[in-house]
Order: structure tokens, then C-alpha cells, then sequence
């Protein structure tokens, strides 16, 4: 049995869990007959089998890309800790905007990965470079965060409205992206607001973590700065 399915008023998946609930059991009851789903269910399970292998990958070399500049295996992971609040931002976005979590929902989240990192990142640098700097840690994180909440905050609202006209389209051409843009654009503001608390808590925390003291920071730089005057 095949058929062709309208987009823009019902999901491939809601009309295959709905047959396959109401009819798998009994046709196998009753008429010894299994029902097999094939087509483009089919080949989304393929590609999510390989999205799933790949993912972790792709998580690693983001991890290395930025372990080698910060020199440090902890800050990576403060910063790839947003990245679980923008997969709960986009399903989020798709309970707002009322639409169904589907293939295409979940390329989304995957993009989305390499985006939130970027806000977090940029409040990491400013902090290692205020520290850098001479300012105590304290100090350090809540400068970074006034100093970076406009440009993090702007970059991911113009980010949300250039993705509005996606998410809004009644086009059945592009209506496979609706999801994807819905992943992106929720997510991405999701994260950010995470990240502006969540980043420089974690911050503080890895700081406690490893025992360091400011006023034993600010006696190692400046016995340093001795020895190299």
C-alpha cells in the first residue's frame, strides 16, 4: 500500500503511528498479516541510526577545537554545557509553536550544537583574559558578564527573527524546514539565556574545584612578573 501525504496539514509520522496503532495488532490477530512501514520511515530510521553514530564525533572535535586554544580540559566542558538547554529549548519551541518533533526536528538540534557554544565561548575568553589582566576571579566573571550580556543577547535575538519567516511558512516547497528553522531558532535563544547564568556559576565552581585562591594566583603572577623584570 502506498500513498502520498499532504505536509502542510498532517505529519508522515502521526498518520504512521495512528495506523500502526489501531491496525498492527489486529491484522496480526486476525488476518496473520505484519505490517512492515517502508518509504521515507524507512530511510529517516537509516539516517537517524547514522546520525546517532556520528554525533559523538562530532562532539569530540568541537571538544579538541576548543581544548588546543583555551589549554584547558575543563573550560571545553563548561563551555559544551549549554548545549543539552538548547535540545531543551528547541523541543520546547516545538511545544509552542504546536509542531510535531520529527526527523527534521532533530538535524536542527544537531546544528544547534555548534552554535550555542559560541555565546559561552566568547564569556570563557573574556573571563581568561580579564584574569590575565590582573583581576581577581570575582570580579573577573560578573565583568565579563556585564561587559558581554549586550553583544551575546543581540547576537542570539537577530539570530531568532532571522529565522521567524522559516518557522512561519505555510509553503509546502519549503515546509520541511519548518521544524529545523523551529530546533535552531528556540533553541539558540534558549541556550543564551542559560548561558549568561549557567556559564559563569560553572565558572566559579571549576575555580573552587581545583583549589585555587586568588591572593595564591596573584602571588604566583607576580613572582613571575619579578623574575622576568
Amino acid at each position: 500500500m502506498r500513498g502520498d501525504i499532504d505536509r502542510t496539514a498532517v505529519a508522515p509520522d502521526e498518520i504512521r503511528r495512528d495506523v500502526i496503532r489501531k491496525f498492527q495488532s489486529k491484522w496480526q490477530r486476525e488476518l496473520d498479516v505484519e505490517l512492515v512501514v517502508g518509504g521515507e520511515s524507512e530511510r529517516q530510521a537509516e539516517s537517524f541510526g547514522e546520525l546517532l553514530s556520528t554525533f559523538p564525533i562530532a562532539m569530540m572535535v568541537i571538544f579538541a577545537l576548543l581544548a588546543i586554544p583555551l589549554k584547558s580540559y575543563f573550560q571545553p566542558l563548561i563551555i559544551m554545557s549549554v548545549i543539552p538547554f538548547g535540545a531543551i529549548g528547541a523541543i520546547f519551541g516545538h511545544f509552542i509553536m504546536g509542531a510535531d518533533l520529527v526527523f527534521f526536528s532533530v538535524l536542527g538540534i544537531i546544528a544547534l550544537s555548534g552554535v550555542v557554544v559560541n555565546a559561552s565561548l566568547v564569556l570563557v575568553v573574556s573571563v581568561n583574559r580579564l584574569r590575565e589582566e590582573g583581576m581577581g576571579m570575582v570580579d573577573a566573571v560578573s565583568t565579563a558578564g556585564a561587559l558581554r550580556f549586550r553583544p551575546i543577547f543581540l547576537t542570539s535575538l537577530t539570530t531568532f527573527i532571522g529565522l521567524v519567516p522559516l518557522m512561519i511558512t505555510a509553503n509546502p516547497a519549503t515546509f520541511f524546514v519548518v521544524p529545523m528553522a523551529i530546533s535552531l531558532a528556540w533553541g539558540v535563544l534558549f541556550a543564551t539565556v542559560i548561558t549568561l547564568f549557567l556559564v559563569p556559576c560553572l565558572y566559579l565552581i571549576l575555580h573552587d574545584f581545583i583549589g585555587h585562591t586568588d591572593s595564591e594566583e596573584d602571588a604566583r603572577r607576580l613572582t613571575s612578573t619579578r623574575q622576568r623584570s
